[in-house]
């Protein structure tokens, strides 16, 4: 097997915040024909004031527009983004102009082997105040480079027999995998790594998940050119701290927690730290060894779990987190599942929500459609109807076969308009936050 490194991207843990099941029952179609009223003209330049203005960010193949609607969801103005980096500004009549509105953005990314055929992802962000700008034409921070100074090789001995995950991390985010097949002597198990990657300025860790589901560490510092190392189970050293978790009865874990130096800070990027655990769907374990190391500037930890009836998630940068409880199921029902006119019901306060829908189809030989709606702690919303030109233009979209996937209610979060008016994920601030919610999936 060959050297694998990647970035292992928080991104994942996005996952956590937005689970999308395949729902059980059929929701009320949404009518992709509906009646709406024409594109408003362009008001007369004397009478107008911008009221939302976005810079575009890069798009490779992909067609991509921006919609708006007002808070009863007319159809104010939408444009057609053709061209990286530019500034779109929408105007409207000053006698006319809502002090809120509703962004869509929709992104139609044609699939690599059959153009006729998309992936359609659309974000609609409610109650957006007006004269905001959003900047998306900031790239996301480029990979670190360092310069690379050598490689070494190193094997662990004398795992005993049973499951168990092992990987080396850097500072920078790199993680390396096995580049060997174990080998089976004695009743134990010998693990290798050969021809890892040094990077100048970065220092090196090895960490192993054991067949009791424990987290431990070796610390390597910046190993020399050509190194030989030989470690041995009985080496690893456990965190200095774990998280407290009292589990319930559940169905599936996921959890992640990584530090972050001070260098890494300067140029913050959700993936740009040291992983000291990261485990994604894990059943029948006892115990989560959700743990962390001394001496980073700030931590960032993700914790998930979906239990029978509801899911409960957790994301914090900043501090560790040194016990997790998690919430009561909440009372909840639907009133109205579609995407234009969806309700619930619930004794939980809440502070935001977050609804997702899509058609199902996730293999490379369909279209697919995924939409997703960012929106205040009410148990309504309304969003207004996709222009006819859009629809006609892609017929792929199937908006009449749009199911009811997830419905996130987040007891903390950043605020609304720092979640819409950047257009990040919550792992791509670099200020401390906690985000706390429980999730809705079978429908």
């Amino acid at each position: 097997m060959m050297v694998g490194q990647r970035f292992t991207l928080i991104f994942l843990l996005i996952s956590v915040l937005c689970t999308i099941n395949c729902s059980k029952d059929e929701t009320p179609a949404v009518d992709s024909n509906s009646k709406e009223e024409p594109k408003p003209e362009e008001p007369n330049e004397s009478e107008s004031e911008v009221y939302f203005t976005y810079k575009s960010p890069f798009y490779s193949t992909s067609e991509n527009w921006v919609i708006i609607h007002d808070e009863n969801g007319r159809l104010m103005d939408y444009k057609l983004l053709d061209k990286e980096g530019k500034t779109y500004e929408f105007s409207i009549s000053k006698d006319e102009a809502s002090d809120e509105f509703s962004v869509t953005t929709m992104i139609n990314d044609p699939h690599s082997n059959d153009p006729t055929k998309f992936n359609h992802w659309l974000a609609t962000y409610t109650n957006v105040k007006k004269g905001v700008i959003w900047d998306r034409s900031a790239q996301q921070p480029s990979s670190l480079q360092p310069e690379k100074i050598g490689s070494f090789e190193i094997a662990v001995t004398d795992i005993p027999r049973g499951p168990y995950v092992i990987y080396i991390s850097t500072t920078s985010g790199r993680v390396f995998e096995l580049t060997s097949k174990p080998s089976q002597e004695n009743g134990t198990t010998t693990m290798s790594f050969s021809n890892v990657a040094i990077y100048k300025d970065e220092t090196y860790f090895i960490h192993l998940l054991d067949a009791n589901n424990f987290y431990r560490y070796i610390p390597l510092g910046h190993p020399d050119n050509n190194a030989n190392l030989q470690l041995s189970h009985g080496d690893f050293l456990p965190y200095d701290s774990y998280s407290e978790i009292t589990l319930p009865p559940y169905e599936s874990i996921s959890y992640t927690s990584i530090g972050y130096t001070q260098n890494g800070l300067l140029d913050y990027h959700p993936s740009r730290g040291t992983f000291f655990t990261h485990t994604f769907g894990v059943k029948d374990v006892s115990n989560v060894p959700l743990g962390y190391l001394d001496g980073f500037e700030k931590y960032s930890t993700t914790f998930s779990i979906q239990m029978e009836e509801y899911g409960y998630g957790i994301t914090q940068f900043g501090e560790r987190i040194m016990e997790i409880s998690i919430l009561p199921k909440p009372s909840f029902s639907l009133i109205d599942s579609t995407i234009y006119d969806f309700e619930c019901s619930t004794d939980m306060d809440f502070v935001r929500k977050q609804v997702g829908w899509n058609t199902g189809n996730f293999d490379s030989l369909s279209s697919n459609t995924q939409w997703v709606v960012y929106s205040l702690g009410t148990t309504s919303h309304a969003v207004g109807i996709l222009p006819n030109e859009i629809t006609s233009k892609y017929p792929t979209l199937n908006l009449d076969k749009m199911k009811l996937t997830s419905v996130n209610l987040f007891a903390r979060s950043l605020p609304h308009s720092k979640i819409s008016g950047t257009g990040k994920s919550l792992l791509e601030f670099s200020e401390d936050y906690v985000s706390e919610r429980v999730l809705f999936n079978d429908f």
